[in-house]
């Protein structure tokens, strides 16, 4: 601090010394450059200081956990009562039942996950993974087998949670996505789950009980879904009135399609949140007035336009943008012979502009840096493949005749055809031209196996099965060099699997990102935002 402040009074004296000039002929080009060098690291420690503390708020890409803050509340206008204080309300216009609500994607489903539910790992929106109830996961040689060990947890009962509690409630996920006909996304990957979801089989093959304490997973492919497949909520099923988790809080009180409410469980050594209680409560836009003006709701998805004006009116709302895990992208099929030269990849993508087609497809839209969505760092796709319009013209006008002709898979629906006509008039000045094949995205039957170069994505994550299924068909090499890298990474550093996954389609040139959808989130300004919206994700 002391050699800062001889800097700032230095800089003074100089500032002082350009207003005589007499004292400033006399000086010497060394004393000059001294004096600017001075300068230069005082504008260089603001800088830094700046730089970091920006860097702390918003996070390495721009976000913290890709947020984007589109308000800023103010807390001084919170005024709560005490008794207000020491509860968080959520607001859900989706409120479902509380004994599968924490099974389902809705804003309670999230929290109710976070709070009481505690799985084996999370992955939230940004693919972001931790251990949860997991000590530890170890893959075997082929990555398609993991054993994983439960850590000393128990339930809000006192009771230890058990291997058989986790398989319990992994067969209790699968019976209730099924009957309500939610999909159950990465889970059917799992020996089994389909089977036992169709009830066909008695229980899931894949999940196997080693001791109280040990569970060995058998997946039918090595994936990143690997990992989501460890994201299952865990409950005690049968223990009491109302499920039981081994989080922070507990459910006391319930009124189906109204309110849950959530107190803090009287076993648990957690201390992430600081509310005594949080209520789950049904809440819509028409009554979001009256919760403003009585300070009764402290968080809730909002549709900023319809809202805007209330919530800067009250003013003790901030407003963040946050990623929601449906993703919209371009992918080259490997084994097709026009597009299988990496450079003729690259020179498509650069030959797109990502902006305007983005804009075209959803009138307005941030292009996600990466390809798997936002909050995954570097390398990504905007660092290694910038848009350059000379150097594509330059490849693709040496391109044959026959390699000018290309074939898009998309889905039947408006959006996706729309989305292929915005794509062939850009590429057309480039002269390339664009033919179709559609399918229906509700078909069971799975893309087909080939006959076409690009695939077209308005609503997949870059590492589902439809999506891999779509990019790697036909190239035994690719699948097989794609399958190795991410066993390798699940038997060494598992929680890293969708790092991996970037990098694999960064290097290939196999992804062009147009789209990562989001959503809007109002949070209250006197609390700890970070950890709010973490209940979200």
């Amino acid at each position: 601090m002391d050699n800062q402040k001889e800097l700032q009074e230095e800089l003074q004296e100089e500032q002082q010394a350009g207003t005589e000039q007499q004292k400033e002929k006399k000086e010497t080009g060394k004393q000059r450059g001294r004096k600017r060098l001075i300068a230069a690291l005082l504008l260089l420690l603001v800088l830094a200081a700046g730089g970091a503390a920006a860097f702390w708020y918003y996070g390495q890409d721009g976000g913290k956990e890709g947020w984007q803050e589109v308000l800023h509340g103010d807390k001084t206008k919170v005024q709560k009562s005490a008794e207000q204080k020491a509860q968080l309300v959520i607001g859900d216009a989706g409120l479902s039942d509380a004994h599968t609500a924490y099974l389902h994607d809705t804003v309670s489903g999230s929290a109710l996950r976070r709070l009481v539910y505690t799985p084996l790992v999370r992955v939230d929106s940004t693919k972001k993974a931790e251990k949860c109830l997991a000590k530890d996961i170890a893959f075997d040689t082929e990555a398609k087998q993991a054993e994983v060990t439960l850590t000393d947890a128990v339930f809000s009962d006192g009771s230890p949670v058990t291997a058989a509690d986790v398989k319990e409630s992994y067969q209790a996920y699968v019976r209730e996505r099924m009957f309500s006909g939610v999909s159950l996304g990465a889970v059917v990957q799992l020996e089994g789950a389909e089977a036992y979801g169709g009830s066909t089989a008695t229980s899931i093959e894949g999940i196997e009980i080693v001791d109280d304490t040990t569970l060995r997973f058998h997946f039918l492919e090595v994936s990143p879904e690997c990992i989501d497949m460890l994201s299952v909520p865990v409950a005690k099923l049968s223990a009491s009135e109302y499920p039981l988790g081994a989080g922070e809080y507990q459910i006391t009180e319930a009124v189906i399609g109204k309110e849950i409410l959530l107190a803090k469980s009287e076993n648990t050594s957690l201390a992430e949140y600081p509310y005594a209680t949080v209520l789950l409560k049904k809440a819509e836009k028409n009554g979001l007035e009256e919760n403003l003006k009585n300070y009764s709701l402290d968080m809730f998805l909002t549709d900023q336009e319809c809202t805007e004006s209330m919530l800067k009116e009250s003013g003790w709302h901030s407003v963040y943008e946050l990623p929601e895990g449906t993703y919209a992208f371009i992918g080259f099929r490997f084994a097709s012979p026009k597009v299988e030269d990496p450079e003729i990849r690259r020179a498509i993508i650069q030959a797109i502009d990502r902006q305007a087609l983005c804009d075209t497809i959803y009138g307005e839209g941030k292009v996600p840096d990466s390809i798997l969505g936002r909050g995954m760092g570097k390398p990504n796709f905007a660092s290694i493949l910038p848009y350059d319009r000379k150097k594509a013209e330059k490849v693709l006008a040496g391109l044959s005749e026959t390699r000018k002709s290309l074939t898009v898979l998309a889905g039947a629906d408006a959006g996706s055809q729309g989305a292929v006509d915005a794509l062939e008039e850009q590429l057309r000045e480039y002269g390339l031209t664009i033919e179709r094949i559609e399918y229906s995205s509700a078909s069971s039957e799975g893309l087909p196996e080939d006959g076409y170069d690009l695939y077209l994505s308005l609503t997949e994550d870059g590492t589902q099965n439809r999506a891999l299924q779509a990019l790697l068909s036909g190239s035994e090499e690719k699948a097989a060099a794609y399958a190795e890298e991410i066993g390798n990474c699940l038997k060494s550093d598992p929680l890293s699997v969708y790092r991996t996954a970037e990098e694999f389609f960064c290097r290939e040139g196999a992804l062009i990102p147009i789209h990562a959808g989001s959503r809007m989130a109002a949070v209250a300004a006197d609390g700890s935002q970070e950890a709010l919206l973490e209940l979200l994700q």
